[in-house]
């Protein structure tokens, strides 16, 4: 375990930045030797602030189990946005938006720092991440509509 690298990986992820592809741009989430989409070296990839806004594609109430393999019980809001053209990523979602979140696919979603849920002691320092989050315009258009709809 190298304790330097999980520290720039941890401040990484709190900026919101991710190893970008230099020959197609695609982000990695996970420091790669080749690019998962194009295959070019990415050796020499620098880190790369994903856009502050992004359009979800699609819901999911339990993504992240799988993808964290911390084989814990509860469902976490997760919604897959689209990154540029071609590609897409799975992203959480803050807690606060996840009962509206299936209402949520095909709007713009902020990439905001939000606390990390904790199921340990209450006691223990904070911890953040990066997550998804809807706007509070987007969160009244929401409710505006469903309101004509009742």
């Amino acid at each position: 375990m190298n304790v330097v690298e999980n520290w720039r990986r941890r401040a990484r992820s709190l900026r919101g930045q991710y190893h970008r592809c230099l020959a197609c741009g695609a982000f990695a989430g996970v420091r790669r030797l080749v690019c998962a989409h194009c295959g070019a070296d990415m050796s020499r990839a620098a880190p790369s602030n994903l856009p502050r806004s992004l359009p979800a594609v699609a819901f999911s109430h339990s993504h992240l189990v799988v993808e964290a393999m911390n084989q814990t019980e509860n469902l976490n809001p997760v919604m897959l946005v689209r990154v540029g053209d071609r590609q897409l990523m799975a992203l959480p979602l803050c807690e606060s938006d996840a009962a509206i979140a299936p209402r949520l696919v095909g709007e713009s979603l902020g990439l905001m720092l939000r606390r990390k849920h904790s199921l340990t002691d209450p006691r223990a320092p904070i911890d953040y991440e990066r997550k998804l989050s809807a706007s509070a315009a987007t969160r009244a258009k929401l409710k505006r509509n469903e309101l004509k709809t009742k």
